[in-house]
């Protein structure tokens, strides 16, 4: 298995860790504030999940790698986690950027992290995962649906997440945000910004129990995209979607709402959208908005992903 050393920055210690407050809200305009770090230590390590450097991260049997408070950033362009999950749970402050990851390589992807190439659940807070990419197998040649589970799974009580520029292709089901319709949480705050999503057929992502926003992310080679699901508001902003069946929908069964912006939508079947809502998005982001909507069709492709930051 082909694994690719990467540099692990740790947040060893951390005014929040010390006083149970966060060290920065990543989806608000404080930021994140990194100075409230007061001891970081490098560790240049090979993930193999058999020789994992167990003062850096637990490894689960399974091979999936529990997060703690830490910067988990790749080096250059090929940084690479391979048939390893990343499970973050009861835990904040945690920042992941650059990476590459797949449960591509293992016999039974189902028992890896179930299923999923990052989770997050529990109580976990103030989470960035930025510039990776993610991915399993073309959809087209591998048809089983249920061999992987999402490529970012969010659960529990949840909150404060973002997802930006990542490039997610050649899977099934993206990510779900509550994992069945009664899991919803007041409080589960998460923004989707300036995402890639190429070929991933189906939820991209399905919201449930949230308040969200989805803005300015490019979607091709979907079959059915943005799932609305009770309990939800979201913001559906500046959103690029290429041909598909369904772009923004919400089943009849469990609705869920949205607030629709400008967003472009090249070919899909005729249903109903969510009903309206105005969503409570708490952050000012003027000056991250690709404003023309045309303009995410270049913008995103070119500077989603690694080896980009």
């Amino acid at each position: 298995m082909k694994i690719i050393s990467f540099i692990l920055i740790l947040l060893i210690f951390c005014v929040s860790y010390l006083t149970s407050e966060p060290c920065g809200d990543v989806n608000s305009s404080d930021g994140i504030n990194i100075v409230d770090a007061l001891l970081i230590a490098q560790y240049y390590v090979g993930l193999d999940p058999v020789n994992f450097d167990q003062n850096a991260a637990d490894v689960n049997d399974d091979g999936s790698i529990n997060i703690v408070d830490a910067l988990l950033i790749g080096v250059g362009s090929t940084a690479l986690l391979q048939g390893v999950g990343i499970g973050i749970s009861n835990q904040n402050n945690v920042i992941i950027r650059n990476l590459r990851m797949t449960l591509v390589g293992t016999s039974d992807p189902g028992s890896v992290n179930g299923g999923d190439v990052i989770s997050i659940s529990g109580s976990s807070r103030n989470i960035w995962i930025d510039h990776c990419e993610l991915y399993s197998e073309d959809p087209d040649q591998q048809t089983d649906i249920d061999k992987y589970d999402g490529l970012i799974d969010i659960k529990h009580q949840t909150g404060f997440i973002t997802i930006s520029w990542c490039y997610l292709h050649d899977h099934h089901k993206g990510g779900l945000l509550g994992a069945a319709d009664d899991d919803l949480y007041s409080d589960r705050k998460i923004t989707f910004h300036h995402n890639y999503y190429n070929k991933v057929r189906l939820r991209i992502p399905m919201y449930r129990g949230s308040v969200g926003h989805f803005f300015n992310n490019y979607i091709v080679g979907a079959k059915d995209a943005t799932e609305i699901r009770t309990g939800t508001c979201v913001r559906v902003e500046k959103n690029y979607y290429e041909a598909l069946h369904y772009s923004i929908y919400t089943p009849s069964n469990s609705p869920g709402s949205t607030q629709r912006i400008d967003n472009i939508e090249v070919e899909r079947t005729d249903r109903a959208y969510p009903a309206n809502c105005t969503a409570d998005i708490p952050y000012d982001y003027a000056d991250v908005l690709t404003n023309n909507t045309q303009d995410v069709k270049t913008i995103v492709p070119q500077n989603a992903g690694i080896g980009k930051i």
